[in-house]
């Protein structure tokens, strides 16, 4: 995915420490890492310098990981004390069921662990964010935690409510001129 082109990777169900320090030693070429060389978009078929690139690579690779487990949550500070981590992305649904809560992100004590590993990941300076439905009312709620980053809808549902936001509009307009 990376030799592709892709700036980042997001990693899911992370648990431990050991867990992100496999996720960046992946994303981060020796001897930062272990990623495999074979980068021939990214070199541009071979017009660009090798070391160069792997330099700015490393240098620039975003690597995420979700937050989806009650044990990340109980590691949360091993695990941003990774090196090379870039940010956490909750997955509201998984860490709820995990928790115990399973379909409610908004329970308290989801609440609770929410803001818990957002406090230690600022302390630590590392990134927290989440992607989330459509739902508008989801947003307050997460921006409410302090998240560096908030991913709103998804390409196919937001279409979809603008298609029938103009279809109710002309279903109206036809209905007042009738």
């Amino acid at each position: 995915v990376l030799d592709l082109g892709a700036d980042g990777v997001i990693f899911p169900m992370v648990r431990t420490a050991e867990d992100v320090t496999r996720a960046v030693s992946a994303c981060r070429y020796p001897p930062l890492g272990e990623r495999g060389f074979g980068p021939l978009r990214p070199l541009d078929y071979g017009r660009r310098n090798a070391v160069e690139f792997c330099d700015e690579a490393d240098e620039n690779i975003m690597v995420v990981v979700q937050i989806e487990q009650a044990e990340a949550v109980e590691n949360i500070d091993e695990i941003v004390a990774v090196e090379g981590l870039t940010s956490l992305a909750f997955g509201p649904m998984d860490l709820s069921a995990s928790l115990g809560h399973r379909g409610q992100p908004g329970h308290p004590a989801v609440e609770e662990a929410v803001r818990h590993v957002v406090e230690r990941a600022k302390a630590a300076g590392v990134a927290t964010g989440v992607s989330i439905g459509s739902a508008p009312d989801s947003v307050a709620q997460w921006a409410d935690y302090g998240l560096d980053w908030i991913c709103y809808g998804v390409d196919v549902t937001l279409m979809i409510q603008c298609f029938n936001n103009v279809a109710d509009h002309v279903r109206n307009h036809v209905a007042s001129t009738e």
